[in-house]
């Protein structure tokens, strides 16, 4: 839906189907900054986070090309953003309840919970990109209610956990599993609304005698998705320059997106070009050191920026 927005503004041309890719890279950069001056309280400190990742090979790459990645990336970050605006306001909440109301052994219903509501809908695009943002969506959900148990102990309550489970569990899991799974099943609307999605009358065409529409298109889509799962999981063929994913932050095997051999017209009998999705050799070696540190940080003193990180 987002690349063939840009395609339906520009054509289906290279920057058409680009233009998306080029925008959630900028707007990621932004957010990034926004939410790492958030988490420090300092504005240099986000702005050199939005630096670095300006400044990265790899975004940059995938900010200049039609994949699913970057599009995965945005929507993972900004629920992430997202959440990290409600451990504000949910504190906020909390401290306003404590300075007003009795107290009690585990604290009040927080209510409506907007900025948790809205990364709920992020996560679930992420999911609708790929499969694999339901880890992230899994990890963030018990993040927030992690946060949300330190925020009930930090006031004083006797039993924070138990007002987690009871008052903020309930909320979370409507905002955090309702809505993604809602959200992923709206990003199939144009398939079930089109006879020519792909598999689209499975259902139909291995049944025997009409079916009921609404249920014939169900059992289609949960086909599509089964025949997915199992290429996926069965996929087994091994490549010559296939890498492990625990190679990946260490920049051992870069994506090679484009390399015509022997180009001509460059100057020279024969030339060659490439475009690599690969990373900033200083950020990332950088990053793995500060992430270690991070965790030696959190260790000593339980800093939940640190732990989040």
């Amino acid at each position: 839906w987002m690349i063939g927005a840009g395609e339906q503004i520009f054509g289906m041309t290279p920057f058409g189907w680009r233009f998306a890719g080029a925008v959630v890279g900028v707007l990621s950069i932004l957010i990034l900054a926004r939410v790492a001056r958030r988490m420090t309280r300092s504005t240099m400190l986000g702005c050199l986070a939005g630096l670095l990742l300006a400044l990265d090979g790899l975004h940059f790459v995938l900010s200049r090309t039609a994949l699913l990645d970057i599009f995965l990336m945005f929507w993972v970050l900004a629920g992430f953003a997202c959440l990290v605006v409600d451990r504000d306001r949910a504190r906020e909440r909390l401290v306003t309840w404590y300075e007003t109301s009795p107290l009690s052994d585990q604290g009040p219903g927080l209510g409506v919970r907007p900025w948790r509501i809205a990364a709920g809908l992020c996560l679930g695009a992420a999911c609708a990109v790929k499969w694999s943002g339901v880890f992230f969506l899994v990890a963030f959900a018990v993040m927030s209610l992690v946060w949300d148990a330190g925020a009930r102990r930090a006031i004083g309550l006797r039993k924070p956990y138990a007002g987690t489970f009871g008052k903020d569990l309930p909320s979370a899991l409507a905002a955090m599993a309702l809505l993604p799974a809602v959200t992923y099943v709206v990003s199939w609307a144009g398939w079930f609304a089109s006879p020519l999605g792909w598999g689209r009358n499975w259902a139909q065409a291995t049944s025997q005698g009409p079916g009921f529409f609404v249920f014939d298109s169900l059992r289609s889509w949960l086909s599509y998705h089964f025949q997915v799962l199992g290429f996926h999981s069965g996929l087994s063929t091994p490549h010559n320059y296939q890498s492990d994913p625990w190679s990946w932050p260490l920049l051992l095997r870069p994506v090679a997106f484009h390399y015509p051999p022997n180009k001509t017209g460059c100057g020279a009998d024969s030339c060659a070009e490439a475009v690599l999705g690969v990373g900033t050799p200083v950020i990332w070696y950088g990053g793995l050191a500060a992430l270690i540190a991070m965790i030696a940080w959190y260790v000593a003193t339980r800093d939940w920026r640190a732990g989040t990180v």
